[in-house]
């Protein structure tokens, strides 16, 4: 099932603080063909490419398979935008905890990253929860607690 949206059928919360024309897909969604056939988007000077990351089950494992699959993923599209279209990658975004209500939406791998960290997501009391979390950040770059992934693309 193709799953892209328009920002018009999706939140106008994350549109309005983006300010940029978003494509939103799901982590099932592995057909980069519908994102690269798409046109009006790329006749665009910037634009962002959004991945919601499916939090079903709320175990961690699970929460780190489907991150590590997003983050493939995104570097999956990522190549085939900089082959195929001439296109680059900005920056990476981080929005929590949800895309239909995002409370925190920042760029990774910036100060704002370590702010939102420390300040704004959940830490777990446990010592193993903790542990858990912070081995996950460390080896994908981004907390379990992240809702969704995006890449601000612009034209070279």
């Amino acid at each position: 099932m193709n799953n892209i949206n328009s920002t018009e059928e999706h939140t106008g919360q994350l549109r309005d603080v983006l300010n940029i024309p978003i494509i939103i897909i799901s982590l099932d969604d592995s057909s980069l063909s519908t994102i690269l056939d798409n046109p009006s988007f790329f006749n665009k000077k910037e634009f962002c490419i959004i991945v919601s990351i499916n939090k079903i089950n709320k175990k961690k494992i699970y929460k780190a398979i489907n991150l590590y699959r997003t983050k493939k993923l995104l570097k999956n599209i990522t190549k085939k935008l900089k082959n195929e279209k001439n296109l680059s990658v900005k920056s990476i975004i981080g929005i929590y905890p949800s895309l239909e209500y995002p409370a925190c939406v920042y760029e990774l791998h910036t100060f704002a990253e370590r702010y939102v960290y420390k300040n704004i997501l959940p830490h777990k009391n446990s010592f193993s929860k903790k542990l858990i979390g912070y081995l996950i950040r460390k080896i994908l770059g981004f907390p379990a607690s992240i809702g969704a992934l995006g890449l601000i693309i612009n034209r070279e």
